[in-house]
């Protein structure tokens, strides 16, 4: 344990934007600005809510941990825009509710949209659906700023 913790604090760096030392990391790191803590128990999900939590299962090579970093680091932008009462109100509770649908349809749901959105995903959304996607975040950051 002590090598690899030692590992993860000798690649520590709160200016870190390179996912691979994020993916390679063996129980926290650092990303665009956010803490990132690898998790077991997790069921093989990840999850973020200011802070990227990854699961531990993910494997540093393969280039879908890449795309679940960047996807949950789009999350963490819409919890900074929007709050955490109204990024749980919004995103995550419809997040938590939709795990059952199928994958493909699962990224074309407005609250994961704008997360591939944000975290610089754009081969998995329909355009379509992410304008729907940008219609309903701009309704959630509209609604939020009301009296």
């Amino acid at each position: 344990m002590f090598p690899r913790l030692s590992e993860d604090i000798q690649n520590f760096s709160f200016k870190n934007t390179n996912e691979e030392r994020v993916v390679s990391s063996h129980f926290f790191s650092w990303y665009k600005g956010h803490l990132v803590l690898r998790m077991a128990g997790l069921g093989g999900r990840s999850f973020s809510f200011g802070i990227l939590f990854l699961s531990s299962k993910l494997s540093a090579t393969a280039p879908s941990t890449i795309t679940t970093l960047k996807h949950e680091y789009g999350h963490t932008v819409q919890f900074d825009l929007l709050g955490p009462r109204t990024y749980l109100l919004h995103i995550g509770r419809p997040s938590m509710r939709s795990g059952s649908v199928p994958y493909r349809d699962y990224y074309n749901l407005p609250w994961e949209a704008t997360a591939d959105f944000f975290g610089g995903i754009t081969e998995r959304v329909e355009p379509e659906k992410l304008e729907e996607a940008r219609a309903y975040l701009g309704k959630v950051l509209k609604n939020r700023w009301r009296p």
